[in-house]
């Protein structure tokens, strides 16, 4: 079993119990501010409440993966990431390509909102990495888990085997 950590210094498992918790405050925190705003449009808040009410699903599914140590649930809001990294991505390429061509003054401010935007989507990599180690982390366990399982069968198998030879020849009881 590999024994990784996230951000260096955090277990897997509250790493992803702390990430999925901040998902959580910031996606209530979201739903309310934007529902609740009279600073932007109707349609931008329908965007941003729609946006929130899907997150919110799999935001729990991922806690309840973590809590019941389930691996497939954990890999589900793994792949829910990834998606809202690479739509995230295609989006904000649009947008740039949309917004072409820029002057010499919206140059500088461009590329500092460039760089800004290339480390939000390589540390949402990195966590989406987290997800993904800690999720095959619990599929390592589980695996163990069943092979601990199916030993333990084949010793009582063979204790029931081997139990009436062994009376047999006068040495008694194999049982614990």
């Amino acid at each position: 079993m590999s024994q990784n950590t996230c951000c260096f210094c955090f277990g897997l498992r509250q790493g992803v119990i702390t990430l999925l918790l901040i998902s959580l405050v910031g996606t209530l925190n979201n739903f309310f501010t934007y529902r609740n705003s009279n600073d932007y449009s109707e349609s931008v808040k329908f965007v941003y409440t729609l946006q929130c009410m899907v997150e919110l699903p799999f935001i729990i599914i991922g806690l309840i993966g973590v809590f019941r140590s389930k691996a497939i649930l954990v890999s589900t809001y793994a792949y829910y990431q990834i998606f809202r990294l690479v739509f995230g991505i295609a989006l904000s390429v649009d947008v740039f390509l949309s917004s072409l061509p820029f002057s010499d003054d919206e140059m500088a401010f461009i590329f500092i909102v460039i760089i800004i935007a290339v480390l939000g989507y390589a540390l949402s990599a990195y966590f989406i990495y987290v997800f993904l180690a800690y999720s095959r982390q619990l599929r390592e366990e589980e695996e163990e888990r069943k092979e601990f399982r199916q030993l333990r069968e084949q010793e009582e198998q063979i204790r029931k085997e081997t139990s009436p030879l062994l009376s047999q020849y006068g040495y008694g009881s194999t049982s614990n």
